[in-house]
């Protein structure tokens, strides 16, 4: 550890084009031989993968297109449109079978390290090392997710990370287009939603960001056009639908949160307790708590761009890249803070951006307990009892979270703001 922190210090390794590619063949070196090894040696675990062929199935061979019709082994389908037309194509190339869906999801995990790494390098080279891309890669529970799982957060998320990229190039329509392809393949990019609003009016003012929202929303419509046609109510009630409760069983995060188990027999697909964890008061006082924490954050962002008047007035100064990407992650983090229940999968939605979140929250601190953050959450996120989670695990993870979140408002306050008057 002492060594690796070492070379985190040399300048050389932090601001140099080279070093950081270096470092990214070397990593992704490391990525072709470790996920080939993971796929040939490691156990594949069935836990959706059938079920989205299933679900995907009727819409291609019959031309289904009720989506209450629509269901795979473990439930009704609850992705929007995208995700129809993702796997669709996904089925098509893998015939279904699982070795090459496993080599698929083996070039999407190169791909989204190199992504990151792309937006890592654009918005944060000056200050962030390069070696600190080699936290990306180490995940035992990220590799699972992606080959051993085939999750479709994963393609999610790969596709959510594009747009980043693009907000952060100030590339709006290209960062509203990916942003849409990623929400119309899962739910979970609408916690990122907050951030995208305030850059597009910091950028382009009030009018114009009305604009690109409406360009979002239009896609929406477009992938979901042959769906919305059919009946309307299905496919919004099944793919927007805000109000599901996941069973306590699998959460990794609140699993703390008292609840009583259902008698056996008297579990359903999403609900096996009663209690505090289950309860509707406990879904709104997450919703209200993420929105107090993001309004919060807000008031320092807005304070960034010149105040709540430049924006107004169309006169905001506009975010460096570095700003821009600390908005979309903060924003991301928050939501998961906050989420009712994380399952394993989940990870894949923030793991990608803890190490540079770490980096910035922890940096007085020096980058040993940064490093001990890491493994801490990575150690949550991996099964502490048989295949789930235990109370102390979530509740350990829950406690990371929130350190990680003051730390993050305690040392962010003034990120690029002597860049912005110098220039």
């Amino acid at each position: 550890i002492y060594s690796f922190c070492t070379l985190l210090e040399m300048e050389k390794l932090r601001n140099t084009l080279s070093s950081w590619l270096a470092v990214v063949v070397g990593l992704v070196c490391w990525e072709v031989v470790l996920n080939a090894v993971i796929i040939k040696k490691v156990r594949y675990t069935e836990i959706d993968w059938k079920a989205y062929m299933d679900e995907v199935r009727p819409v291609v061979e019959e031309g289904e297109r009720n989506y209450s019709l629509l269901r795979g082994e473990t439930g009704p389908l609850v992705y929007p449109g995208g995700f129809v037309g993702l796997y669709a194509v996904i089925r098509e190339v893998t015939g279904e079978a699982v070795p090459a869906a496993q080599v698929l999801f083996a070039v999407l995990c190169i791909s989204m390290f190199l992504i990151v790494a792309m937006v890592y390098q654009y918005a944060a080279r000056d200050d962030v090392p390069a070696l600190l891309l080699c936290a990306l890669c180490l995940s035992k529970r990220i590799h699972s997710i992606f080959v051993l799982r085939l999750f479709n957060d994963c393609p999610a998320m790969l596709i959510l990370w594009v747009s980043f990229y693009f907000f952060c190039k100030k590339s709006h329509l290209l960062g509203c287009l990916f942003f849409s392809m990623s929400l119309s393949i899962k739910m979970n990019a609408l916690l990122v939603l907050p951030g995208v609003l305030l850059l597009l009016v910091v950028h382009t003012g009030p009018i114009k960001s009305i604009l690109y929202i409406l360009f979002c929303v239009a896609f929406q419509v477009l992938v979901g056009y042959p769906f919305l046609l059919y009946d309307s109510a299905a496919y919004v009630g099944a793919s927007f639908n805000f109000g599901r409760v996941f069973k306590r069983k699998w959460s990794v995060n609140y699993k703390w949160v008292p609840c009583e188990d259902l008698p056996e027999g008297q579990e359903t697909l999403l609900e096996d307790c009663v209690g505090l964890f289950s309860s509707k008061e406990f879904g709104l006082a997450m919703v209200g708590m993420q929105l107090l924490v993001l309004s919060v954050f807000a008031w320092r962002w807005v304070r960034w761009a010149g105040g709540p008047l430049a924006l107004l007035l169309n006169r905001a100064t506009h975010y460096t890249p570095k700003q821009c990407l600390l908005i979309l992650l903060t924003c991301n983090f928050v939501g998961i803070c906050f989420a009712r229940s994380l399952h394993f999968q989940f990870y894949v939605w923030y793991y990608h951006s803890l190490p540079i979140l770490a980096w910035y929250a922890l940096r007085p601190f020096g980058i040993v307990p940064a490093l001990a953050l890491l493994l801490v959450v990575e150690a949550c996120w991996n099964p502490w009892k048989g295949e789930s989670s235990t109370y102390e695990s979530s509740l350990l993870l829950t406690c990371c979270h929130g350190f990680l979140l003051c730390t993050l408002w305690w040392n962010t306050s003034n990120v690029d703001e002597k860049k912005k008057k110098t220039e």
